[in-house]
């Protein structure tokens, strides 16, 4: 219930049967679409049928741009995960790819 087009609907619905409707609340409700989120948009659509909307296509036409950019790509690292050892020295961090044996049946 919270898309554009759905709220859209709703004001006009409410114009059509609703007689005591308030469309200048309505109308500065509609003003308040920001144009950073609505060129986001357009940027996007653009870009999905430049690669014809194919999934598979925009992330590798994504990966290829990433790999030809002169800017620097940061790797965040591995995740870690906090695991019970169930011994006195308490909890520890590990990788998620680590695999954990348990001193607890």
């Amino acid at each position: 219930m919270r898309t554009r087009s759905t709220i859209e609907f709703m004001g006009l619905w409410e114009q059509i049967h609703n007689p005591y409707f308030k469309g200048v609340e309505f109308d500065l409700f509609q003003m308040m679409k920001d144009p950073i989120v609505q060129d986001i948009r357009r940027h996007r659509k653009e870009y999905g049928k430049e690669n014809e909307n194919d999934l598979d296509k925009i992330i590798e036409s994504l990966r290829t741009r990433e790999r030809y950019s002169k800017r620097k790509v940061l790797n965040p690292g591995p995740k870690l995960r906090l695991v019970s050892t169930g011994t006195v020295g308490g909890p520890r961090i590990v990788p998620f790819s680590t695999k954990v044996l348990s001193d607890t049946p």
